[in-house]
């Protein structure tokens, strides 16, 4: 299980009103360190503002996909944006982020994940 999953489980646990668990038993229930789940309850903003960028290049990733209407591998996708006036440049990571947004059901982007999928059905796969 995710680690990520698990700090989330453990702050919705402390943020409830009816719990009387320790941060730190919760922590040593979920198998994770305390440190480490204040390093991910410190990193919110940081999460937020990657969630709102990944949206952002899922959005040009898929014009670039649905361009001439037929599928395109990442590669194809890249040199497709690198054609555009102005050119979009994505390293291969940022190309690949089609395999974050349809394989993650527990991102906070599955709103954009799900209206893609109502709009466009199964693109990638």
């Amino acid at each position: 299980m995710d680690t990520g999953y698990k700090f989330k489980v453990i702050h919705d646990m402390v943020t409830a009103d009816d719990n009387r668990l320790s941060i730190s038993m919760l922590c040593s229930i979920a198998g994770v360190s305390r440190s480490g789940y204040y390093q991910w309850v410190k990193a919110e903003g940081t999460r937020k503002n990657r969630e709102l960028k990944d949206q952002a290049d899922f959005e040009l990733i898929l014009i670039a996909y649905n361009h001439r209407g037929y599928k395109k591998g990442a590669r194809s996708i890249y040199m497709t944006m690198l054609h555009w006036n102005p050119p979009v440049v994505m390293n291969d990571d940022s190309c690949n982020i089609r395999t974050r947004f349809l394989n993650y059901p527990d991102m906070q982007s599955s709103i954009i994940r799900t209206s893609v999928l109502e709009t466009y059905g199964q693109p990638f796969l």
